[in-house]
């Protein structure tokens, strides 16, 4: 110990500052903890989901958070990341393993499981008025999850 005050006498024979106030219990006031993050306002699980979805031509994964889990929540989340007016969305389809295909309802949506995985199929029909009536079928096929064994 009084080699190290010799070798550094400037560290240890420092006068100790008292004149600094310690405030909620700082140990080391002169470190400053930034602020406190503002708590998330995430939904419980029973308000939201979110599911992968990809279209046939696209390589990477789309989550779709649907808030609420509801067919107008999913119709909005496909307006929102595939810029389809909700209003031309006509039905939406669920395709399962089986390949039966069922017109998707809000019970069937509280049955998802977060983070389910579908290819996407998207039909487009023109009404009679052209572009501007275009309306929109989509189909979610269930897809074979890469880690899911039990088949």
């Amino acid at each position: 110990s009084s080699q190290l005050c010799q070798d550094f006498p400037a560290f240890y024979n420092r006068p100790i500052e008292t004149s600094k106030t310690v405030i909620n219990g700082d140990i080391l006031p002169s470190i400053h903890l930034p602020e406190p993050k503002r708590a998330r306002l995430v939904p419980p699980s029973n308000e939201r989901i979110m599911v992968y979805v990809r279209q046939e031509t696209e390589d990477v994964y789309t989550p779709l958070h649907l808030v609420p889990p509801t067919v107008p929540g999913l119709i909005a989340s496909i307006e929102n990341k595939y810029k389809i007016n909700a209003t031309n969305i006509r039905y939406i389809y669920r395709k399962n393993r089986d390949g039966i295909v069922a017109k998707i309802d809000d019970d069937m949506l509280r049955h998802y499981c977060n983070e389910d995985v579908f290819l996407m199929q998207v039909m487009v029909t023109e009404g009679p008025g052209g572009e501007e009536t275009m309306v929109y079928d989509i189909t979610l096929s269930e897809i074979q999850a890469a880690m899911d064994t039990s088949a």
